[in-house]
């Protein structure tokens, strides 16, 4: 188990690398046009691009959203995110941390993100399937799930709810009955907010009521129209003739 989850790790990099994996839903940014005022009446240099999020001042509205670690080639890459979010005062998570938890040898490719960013809002990562008995492996307890918080010194939660990707995955985890439940239970005894985080398909308007009753304090709808985990996994399963 710990040898395939770092090996996916450097696999999903490749795949995002030398394929087109966007998903199909568009964002529809086309759609919004700006109306050009000519006397706009605005100092631009009295333009505060600050906002408020999760009780911490970001000073840009910019959420990097997570991304990698869990092999050692992929440090570079958080390093250098870290950097920018340090810089520019933006929020930004990791990527799954699944993979540090089972080998804590990989815990650097997560760390290097707070080393190179000390002052800001880290996101941890878990997802949902590992919060329930799975084929192949027991549930992560609220202790691994705090390993994971405490590896990146991290100022919130993602739990990501990659069903669909798991379901293409080769080696997926396919349970997913519980898993509203056990983020229930993970937002009531996790003293940091918990963001609810999809992976490439949206979030539904019902499945955002059920994520607030759930009791997370955000919802990252996982950038429907970005990059797609679930056609990740399916480059990934044809290579290996699945």
């Amino acid at each position: 188990m710990t040898d395939e989850v770092r090996q996916r790790k450097i696999e999903h990099v490749n795949v995002a690398l030398g394929q087109d994996v966007s998903a199909p839903q568009r964002a529809s940014w086309s759609d919004i046009q700006f109306v050009h005022q000519a006397l706009p009446e605005v100092d631009l240099d009295a333009i505060d691009t600050s906002v408020n999020f999760l009780d911490h001042t970001l000073r840009y509205p910019i959420f990097v959203s997570s991304l990698t670690g869990g092999h050692p080639d992929v440090m570079n890459i958080n390093r250098n995110l870290a950097r920018a979010a340090e810089q520019y005062g933006l929020a930004i998570g990791v990527g799954s941390q699944r993979a540090a938890i089972v080998n804590p040898d990989l815990a650097p490719t997560y760390a290097v993100m707070r080393e190179h960013a000390p002052h800001a809002f880290l996101i941890a990562n878990i997802g949902a399937p590992q919060f329930i008995p799975q084929a192949r492996h027991v549930a992560f307890t609220l202790e691994q799930v705090q390993c994971a918080i405490d590896m990146i010194g991290a100022n919130a939660l993602a739990v990501h709810m990659n069903n669909l990707q798991e379901a293409a995955q080769p080696e997926g985890d396919r349970r997913a009955v519980g898993a509203a439940a056990a983020l229930k239970a993970l937002t009531a005894q996790v003293k940091l907010p918990v963001i609810a985080k999809e992976t490439g398909a949206g979030v539904s308007r019902e499945q955002a009521f059920l994520l607030r009753s759930c009791g997370v304090s955000a919802i990252d709808v996982g950038g429907a129209g970005g990059s797609s985990m679930a056609a990740m996994e399916a480059e990934r399963s044809r290579s290996r003739g699945d």
